[in-house]
């Protein structure tokens, strides 16, 4: 049994039990007590004993009032409801006149506490086995509709009762406490209004609701199906390390109790203190049953998802440390549940990133979670398609499509600018962020077209290596952003994301290759580059015939946070075997004259003295 029909069950059965007693008390109750128990247990299985009194009030109106009430399922030693008090008043009339149909002007109940277990074996501690007599075959001549028994209830209210739900096996833990439930009349097939006012914490994760409920619902002889309409719900919700949200949606459907079942429209809002609460509009379907289901397809106008990520309240700022190892597939999370929905977001937020017209088609069953995205932002079209297996171990596979973004608006990136396009395919193995880049694989192809790229690190070099030669290779009043038409690239995940790494791309007059690898969580990278630069003797990148066809090295080593343009240094050892064989064939005399070069055995160490500078990190 699901847990809200635990919950229909404990606001529907143990108030009829109560409202069968007092039908069979209107002569004399206390001489009824011992046959009210013995017909309360032998038609529903559990045995109810009022300890306290039992006392009628005749005027006005008739009324029976009774207190200290335990319910206990047959077999069982521990209670399953306790109720402090509870009073039902009557029509004289009907009474006076010999009907056989009852009229209730109102049902007070006061203190009812349930407690609800479900065992390490999965047995309900509310679950009565009903033993038949011989002979009888009242399960096929009993219809179980209700018919003969008329209801009508002038209005019924229930004040101070509490829930305990306790599920071992799932390690499970609930408190739903009721403040109050206050009725209009009430009857079957007829809509009823209702007023409600609780509160639940999930004690297991440290989640606590407070919520209010207004509107009316209709119910059939055997509560089957609750049919609900402009039933507006208010409510607040706090998680640990989160800012409270507050909801408030009115929902119209139905709700099947056999089966657990839930079909609903629904419009409102949601939203944090201090934000601008988000609009929700669109159909929910949950089905309770066995394993929870969930169909949707929901509208959102606009949604800053900051708020909701963060801690609720920070009083002393702390130093950030380093990333935390976290699971990106909640395998126990996707394995209890099935989903298929669609939800649209209108604008969506997260600290300084915004997109537009997002598009998120989420499906999950059979151990297999798909995502299809797609969103506008930053001049572009973003779309990710995403699949990952539950089964053995977990396992992923993204599929990534960028159309012109603009990088630097996108990453607030100085570096290289332009209008970005990629597709990239890469899979891992594993549930935690820690497999992820232990064994990430794939291929990104990439182009960004109409932008500029720094290339400070490559002027630094060809300055000190125009020294050397004593000619002007043109690269030193290159502007340091180096504009171009068209950048052409590949990037290869091959196992993991600290080494192996290899990429390559061509812009202009240059062409960059490299490898190496990144540690996330230790926040560094270290890559080895090689520049080449092909002879242009026309334009603002000129290159001349000397530095041209030379494989140039570069370390880039450093923060994920800091510019390539500061962390890319040339490489020391490699530049200064290229400028000695460069002296050596095409170092002149004037050169060494002006460089103050003896001789060409003097030049290595002139060399390093020009490169001191340029090699040095700090400098």
């Amino acid at each position: 049994m699901s847990r809200v029909k635990i919950l229909i069950f404990v606001l529907v059965l143990v108030p009829i039990i109560i409202v069968g007693a007092v039908l069979i008390l209107l002569a004399n109750p206390e001489y009824y007590r011992d046959q009210l128990r013995s017909t309360i247990l032998e038609q529903t299985g559990y045995e109810l004993n009022i300890k306290g009194e039992m006392k009628w009030r005749y005027w006005p109106p008739i009324a029976l009032r009774i207190s200290d009430v335990v319910v206990t399922p047959k077999g069982k030693t521990e209670p399953l409801a306790t109720l402090k008090v509870a009073a039902m008043d009557l029509s004289l009339l009907p009474l006076l006149f010999g009907s056989q149909e009852i009229s209730v002007k109102g049902i007070d109940v006061d203190g009812l506490t349930v407690n609800a277990t479900v065992d390490e074996n999965g047995m309900a501690n509310w679950v009565v086995e009903m033993e038949a007599a011989p002979g009888d075959d009242s399960s096929a001549t009993k219809p179980d509709s209700g018919e003969g028994f008329s209801l009508d209830i002038g209005g019924i209210d229930v004040t101070n009762t509490i829930i305990n739900y306790q599920d071992h096996a799932a390690k499970t833990d609930y408190t739903v406490e009721i403040a109050r439930i206050e009725t209009g009349p009430v009857r079957y097939d007829v809509p009823v209004a209702i007023d409600i006012e609780l509160s639940i914490a999930d004690n297991t994760a440290g989640m606590m609701i407070d919520a209010t409920a207004g509107g009316t619902i209709t119910f059939d002889a055997n509560f089957n199906r609750i049919h609900f309409d402009k039933l507006k719900v208010s409510q607040s919700i706090t998680l640990p390390d989160m800012v409270p949200l507050t909801l408030s949606v009115t929902l119209a459907g139905m709700f099947d109790t056999v089966v657990s079942k839930l079909d609903t429209r629904i419009s409102g809002d949601f939203g944090t203190p201090g934000t601008d609460n988000t609009a929700i509009d669109g159909f929910l379907a949950a089905d309770m049953s066995d394993k929870t289901s969930v169909v949707f397809d929901l509208s959102l106008d606009r949604i800053d998802v900051g708020p909701y990520l963060g801690a609720a309240e920070v009083t002393q700022a702390a130093p950030a440390g380093p990333p935390q190892d976290v699971e990106v597939l909640p395998v126990a999370l996707l394995e209890e549940l099935n989903i298929d929905g669609i939800a649209r977001i209108g604008t969506l937020i997260y600290e300084t990133y915004q997109f537009t017209n997002i598009v998120a088609d989420i499906d999950n069953g059979n151990q297999e979670f798909t995502t299809d995205l797609t969103m506008d932002g930053y001049d572009g079209s973003i779309h990710l398609a995403f699949t990952a297996s539950t089964k053995a171990g977990g396992a992923g596979h993204t599929l990534l499509n960028l159309t012109g973004v603009d990088i630097s608006k996108l990453a607030e990136f100085e570096s290289l600018t332009g209008s970005l396009s990629l597709q990239s395919n890469t899979t891992f193995t594993g549930t935690m962020l820690s497999n992820v880049m232990d064994t990430l694989d794939g291929t990104t192809n990439f182009s960004i077209k109409d932008g500029t790229l720094d290339v400070r690190p490559v002027k630094k070099v060809a300055l000190v290596v125009d020294a050397l030669r004593g000619k002007n290779s043109g690269i030193g009043i290159w502007p340091d952003l180096m504009p171009f038409a068209n950048m052409q690239g590949q990037h290869r995940f091959i196992q993991g994301t600290q080494d192996g790494q290899t990429f390559d791309f061509v812009l202009e007059n240059m062409t960059v290759s490299g490898s190496g690898g990144f540690d996330y969580f230790k926040n560094n990278l270290d890559f080895q580059l090689a520049l080449v630069l092909a002879e242009t003797s026309t334009g603002r990148f000129r290159v001349a015939p000397g530095l041209a066809g030379i494989e140039w090295p570069l370390h880039c080593k450093g923060g994920f946070d800091q510019s390539p343009a500061d962390i890319c240094k040339a490489d020391k050892n490699a530049v200064e075997k290229i400028l000695t064989s460069l002296a050596r064939e095409a170092v002149t005399d004037k050169a060494l004259e002006k460089l103050g070069v003896e001789g060409e055995g003097d030049l290595k160490e002139k060399a390093k003295s020009l490169l001191k500078g340029l090699f040095n990190r700090d400098g």
